[in-house]
């Protein structure tokens, strides 16, 4: 290449700034005439680029490598190293910028740094015009983003191919820090990459990640992602989540047409011969023999098809010809009367396997008598465990990543998965077998004819899905779905009658009906011993965590105990056992001690010492971290129950009251009362459910006497309601009630606890100054996963010595507080903000009974509360109510004693003094 003197710069004698035209530079001369596409991206080919149709462009150690060199830390140990993007940080759209072209680096920043006098690299125009990176000093400051070879397309953002060399080499000069370079790589195999797979490999080497709870807290996805937990600190946030999350990664459904689909893909590997070893998988059978994968596929079908014959079985007998309330028929009655949801689950009788409070026998049996009537011992799940682990890890060693089996057998995987485990763990599962409406229940009950609709038809705003039929097991065919099918090999028999076919139920019909295996884990410690054994460090946060023994209990993160066993009658105390949510023995329970003689050494009052120990497992060393609050709560929020009406009635929020217009008009009533004594801003009301939401706007609109919704308009200007829908309809209504507010200074949201509203939303300042909380968010106390969860905890206690459990009626209070701690947590959200907080429920009332409060004088009602606010709330007492019963302090520090009269006046003052107070506090600092 010939090198013209002036062509050259040695990047070692910086002058003095010097302003520049920022011009935006021309990166047409780069283009490919032929590819349109992707005008934006400088390539030196002329072929069309490629895009990337799965991760394999990632396998390659270019592309990673690129990717790590265009995406290194902001900042390191002081330095401005990083990357330069339009949000100061790199997000998700410069990882689909660099996935689309994968050569390409815009704003990368070079600094020289206060002693610096060069960037350390030499520069020269080549033949073509082009500014090339000639060589890059090591350890220089330009070592971390440029290499030999790099075409250098813009400087602080003009174009080098429209400037003579010599004034590139001034602009570099007289350039402050940093300098802002756009970059090629030189190469001619311009190629893309998914950004998915790109925030992977970038991951591997990165020292913070950001992940969804189910990446970390599964371990099938952990594994699949190849993430390494190993030596890490794992940081939870929104910790209130993580029970339902780990319990979610050990449970499941299954339908009947999903196993079948499994049924019928298996069958392809199943026709296998054995003899064909270049199909043998690393697994050996019994005699020695290496197992093939046709041997495994057969393995797994069987095991499918025991599921499915035991499930059709049921669904025929117990739910289809069952003539009771729990029938077919019953459901269809239903829901031509109440217009049942299409995707409700409808229980089969005597098909649920799981805790019932008492065990079996005195012991926690849970979901083990499932596996007896399926005839499947512990032994034969381990056996299917490893034949599926053999059979998965060849089969997905030539499967291509676009083919569509790959979700057939990620989903059989999982189904293994939750089995084994639920085999292993019996008494911490229940397994349920329930029966949902094929597609629609306008097609179960026979209204409608399965040809009618296509895969799904609107009405109105929702979606009814179609009916589907089951799969056809070769050789049968949609011209013969009656072809007999083929014998199986692998299966001896004496008899040529009695050969075995498989697959018999997939026979492409289409039934009303289809059954449904529900597994449900009920202690979230099994997985969360395994995250705990594998992290450094494992750190829970969030405002709705309390009460923090019972959730350590849920979570198996309590220290050990002691094993007591009685023997001849006298305690031996065995050494200190860490048995992760797996039966903490202590064999000395009611029961046995009831055999004990008399004159044994286990007296009554050994007994109380023992319990007093094993109670003081709820005390956890150190300490866990229960903050206060940031902001002075006496002069920044005002907290109140009220437990009554304006006519002194009890407020109540109960299913039976639902449907009690009267009640609901009096609930309108005292909520516009509230929301008419705060001056300005939003106010954010949240009901327990959807159903009372819309029932409550109804009879509000329509109210005759009392007037509510003209009150809440008036007062506030705009009322918005929390409807259900997609992520688009929640960012719409976000957007609107913040518009309202910027626009009118006031607004009203209704929404629901554990909607989009109530978590994960920060509402500042004027965009919430109060919150109403109505009722206590229950849980279904009918539903089956909720009633099995309290008999788990009841027989967990009392059967084997879980005292670190809560009772099943606790842990279901304990669900509607921590709904109720997220919606508290909207209004105050600085140490500059202030606001007020209803909570309109007579179970939220301070009981005035002495003897139910805690040792540090909180009652009952008000110790589930985040610990920040539950010393602060004051009952709004009933106009001239006695305070017989309690001691003149307690009352004035626990009563707002002015009514719903004084309550007016009483807001007027707090809101008042409050602006006040945080004027005068933001002054200061």
């Amino acid at each position: 290449m010939h090198k013209n003197p002036l062509s050259s710069y040695e990047d070692e004698n910086p002058e003095q700034y010097n302003e520049y035209d920022d011009a935006n530079y021309n990166t047409d001369v780069f283009l490919n005439d032929n590819d349109n596409e992707n005008e934006d991206d400088p390539t030196f080919s002329k072929s069309k680029n490629p895009t990337c149709p799965h991760y394999r462009q990632l396998t390659s150690s270019s592309t990673a490598s690129r990717a790590h060199r265009a995406f290194v830390p902001c900042c390191t140990s002081g330095n401005h190293t990083g990357d330069r993007t339009a949000l100061g940080v790199h997000d998700i759209e410069d990882l689909v910028s660099f996935g689309k072209h994968t050569n390409l680096r815009r704003n990368v920043p070079l600094y020289r740094g206060p002693k610096g006098s060069s960037y350390g690299m030499s520069l020269e125009m080549d033949d073509d015009k082009r500014l090339r990176v000639t060589s890059v000093r090591p350890n220089g400051p330009a070592a971390s983003h440029v290499r030999s070879g790099d075409i250098i397309l813009a400087v602080n953002g003009s174009d080098t191919s429209n400037m003579c060399f010599e004034r590139i080499v001034d602009k570099i000069k007289g350039s402050k820090d940093p300098l802002i370079l756009d970059i090629h790589d030189g190469s001619t195999n311009n190629t893309s990459a998914c950004p998915y797979y790109l925030s992977q490999a970038l991951a591997k080497e990165a020292e913070v990640v950001f992940a969804p709870y189910n990446y970390l807290l599964d371990p099938g996805i952990r594994k699949a992602l190849g993430i390494d937990l190993n030596n890490a600190i794992v940081v939870l946030d929104e910790g209130h989540n993580v029970e339902s999350n780990l319990r979610e990664c050990g449970s499941g459904k299954y339908a009947e047409g999903e196993l079948c689909d499994l049924m019928v893909i298996l069958s392809y590997w199943a026709a296998t011969e054995s003899s064909d070893h270049a199909n043998d998988t690393d697994m050996y059978d019994n005699d020695g023999n290496q197992l093939s994968i046709g041997d495994a596929a057969h393995h797994l079908m069987v095991f499918l098809e025991t599921l499915i014959n035991f499930g059709r079985n049921r669904r025929e007998e117990n739910f289809e010809n069952h003539p009771g309330a729990a029938g077919a028929n019953a459901a269809v009655a239903n829901y031509k009367r109440f217009k049942t949801p299409d995707d409700h689950e409808f229980e089969i009788s005597q098909s649920y396997w799981g805790p019932t409070g008492r065990g079996e026998r005195g012991k926690p049996v849970g979901c083990a008598p499932l596996f007896q009537e399926l005839g499947l011992t512990q032994k034969d799940m381990k056996h299917i465990f490893q034949v599926a682990e053999a059979f998965l890890n060849k089969v997905r060693s030539t499967l291509k990543p676009q083919d569509y089996r790959n979700n057939l057998i990620d989903r059989l995987e999982e189904l293994i998965d939750r089995f084994v485990m639920a085999s292993e763990n019996a008494q911490h599962y229940y397994i349920a077998l329930v029966a949902q409406a094929n597609g629609n229940l306008a097609f179960a009950s026979g209204e409608e004819d399965d040809t009618v609709h296509p895969r799904s038809l609107r009405f109105g705003k929702s979606y009814q899905k179609a009916p589907r039929a089951l799969p056809l097991m070769p050789p049968r065919t949609k011209e013969n779905p009656q072809r007999l099918l083929n014998p199986c090999s692998r299966c001896p028999t004496k008899h040529e009658q009695e050969k075995i076919r498989h697959g018999l139920a997939c026979d492409g019909s289409t039934p009303s009906w289809e059954f449904v295996y529900v597994l449900d884990l009920l202690s979230p410690g099994i997985y969360m011993t395994k995250l705990a054994a594998a992290c450094h460090s494992v750190i829970l946060a969030s405002g709705s965590l309390a009460p923090i023994p019972s959730l350590m209990g849920e979570l198996n993160l309590l220290p050990p105990v002691p094993e007591v066993k009685v023997i001849e009658g006298k305690m031996e105390r065995k050494k200190n056992t860490i048995t992760p949510v797996e039966k903490i023995e202590t064999t000395l329970n009611e029961k046995e001690s009831s055999k004990l003689a008399p004159s044994t050494d286990v007296d009554a009052k050994s007994l109380l010492v023992l319990q007093e120990k094993l109670t003081r497992r709820l005390q956890i060393h150190p300490k866990p971290l229960e903050a206060g609050h940031v902001i002075n709560m006496e002069k920044q929020l005002l907290a109140v129950s009220v437990g009554h009406f304006h006519d002194g009635s009890e407020i109540k929020v109960t299913y039976a009251n639902y449907r009690n217009p009267e009640f609901l008009l009096k609930l309108g009533t005292a909520v516009a009362s509230i929301i008419e004594t705060i001056p300005s801003g939003g106010i954010l009301v949240f009901l327990p459910s959807y159903s009372l939401l819309n029932k409550c706007a109804r009879v509000w609109k329509e109210s005759v006497v009392g007037d509510v919704w003209d009150r809440l308009v008036l007062s506030k200007g705009k009322v918005i309601i929390e409807e259900t829908g997609s992520s688009e309809n929640f960012e719409n209504m976000k957007a609107d009630y913040n518009e309202t507010i910027q626009s009118g200074g006031s607004c009203i949201l209704l929404a629901v606890y554990r909607g989009k509203m109530s978590e994960g939303v920060s509402f500042n300042d004027d965009y919430a100054r109060g919150v109403i909380c109505i009722g206590l968010p229950l849980p279904n106390a009918k539903d089956r996963g909720v009633l099995a969860k309290k008999d788990y905890n009841d027989e967990q206690r009392k059967l084997c010595g879980r005292t670190d459990l809560i009772s099943g009626y606790d842990w279901y209070r304990q669900q509607a507080y921590r709904a109720i701690a997220q919606a508290l947590g909207r209004c105050i959200r600085h140490r500059l903000d202030y606001g007020c907080i209803f909570l309109l429920d007579s179970r939220h009332c301070d009981d005035n009974v002495l003897v139910q409060r805690d040792a540090g004088g909180i009652c009952r009602n008000h110790q589930d509360l985040p610990r920040w606010i539950r010393r602060h709330v004051k009952n709004l007492t009933e106009d001239h109510e006695s305070s017989m019963g309690m001691s003149g302090s307690l009352q004035q520090e626990n009563m707002l004693s002015c009514g719903w009269d004084g309550l007016s006046s009483k807001m007027l003052f707090f809101f008042r003094d409050a602006k006040k107070y945080v004027v005068q506090l933001s002054k200061k600092h």
